[in-house]
């Protein structure tokens, strides 16, 4: 990884040379493009090109490894070429069944709250479903991965996004987040006996991030197994939407064993605190 003072000049210098207003018209027309020929879209040759490989470039200075570019249902995302999200979204298989629900639960005007939110790929996907006067909550602690979600929210052009920085729990400090050298989606708050990497992040309670929300609709949670940590953290807002709420929970029994936590502990407070989830 490139140290912090090359970063300091050679992010704003490369930043300098994107345009930002133009790459999306551009990107919008390649979309309608890919539309109208059944939908496999493929980036034309020459001045978008050239700028999409200067984001490219600067983001790979920035994380200390490689980037790629996809581009789905309307959006287009820099993930990390790693082993698990990178080769699904080439094939355009990642997650399909998952992504179908979380689009057809939104509708214009609702919030979306986004616990785990990786580089943002459910983040954007929401945020073009509720429209600009629609919400999009969403956390993620990995520094890494917040790089390429902030840019990719610049890309797109979204104005309803809001990120925090942080993991979501049971308490508020801080904790180790054990990062995966081969999958941005298998960080994880918990240490699983291997040799891995950590960095201290921020921990918060969605009670105490956020307040009532009369038009909140879905909450999505994929954290690796601390996902009863969440909820235990979210029972007063939980309690507040009784009813009126859908969720969509990553239910991992290795994982919230894992975490220290069993899998009757996810139980009880489905059942107690929610009525409609998606698992």
């Amino acid at each position: 990884m490139l140290t912090e003072e090359i970063q300091e000049k050679v992010a704003p210098e490369m930043n300098s040379r994107v345009d930002y207003e133009r790459v999306r018209h551009e990107l919008a027309k390649a979309f309608t493009h890919a539309q109208r020929k059944g939908g496999q879209w493929v980036v034309p040759a020459g001045w978008l090109t050239d700028q999409l490989d200067r984001i490219i470039e600067r983001l790979q200075a920035q994380i200390g490894g490689q980037v790629i570019m996809t581009a789905h249902h309307g959006i287009v995302m820099m993930i990390r070429d790693d082993t698990c999200m990178a080769p699904a979204l080439k094939k355009g298989a990642y997650e399909s069944m998952q992504t179908d629900q979380v689009r057809g639960w939104l509708s214009p005007e609702e919030t979306f709250v986004d616990i785990g939110a990786n580089a943002g790929y459910y983040s954007l996907l929401a945020a073009k479903a509720v429209g600009p006067k629609g919400r999009v909550i969403a956390c993620e602690p990995d520094p890494t991965s917040l790089v390429l979600f902030e840019e990719n929210v610049r890309l797109n052009g979204f104005q309803n996004i809001t990120i925090h920085q942080r993991a979501m729990g049971n308490r508020i400090g801080t904790n180790n987040l054990y990062l995966s050298a081969d999958n941005a989606g298998d960080h994880r708050l918990w240490q699983n006996g291997g040799e891995r990497d950590s960095v201290s992040v921020l921990e918060d309670r969605l009670d105490d991030l956020l307040g009532p929300i009369s038009d909140l609709h879905l909450i999505k949670i994929d954290v690796q197994g601390y996902e009863v940590d969440v909820l235990w953290g979210a029972e007063r807002l939980l309690r507040w939407h009784h009813g009126g709420l859908a969720m969509a929970i990553e239910y991992w029994p290795q994982g919230i064993r894992g975490a220290g936590r069993t899998c009757q502990d996810l139980l009880d407070i489905v059942f107690d605190l929610i009525k409609r989830i998606y698992v």
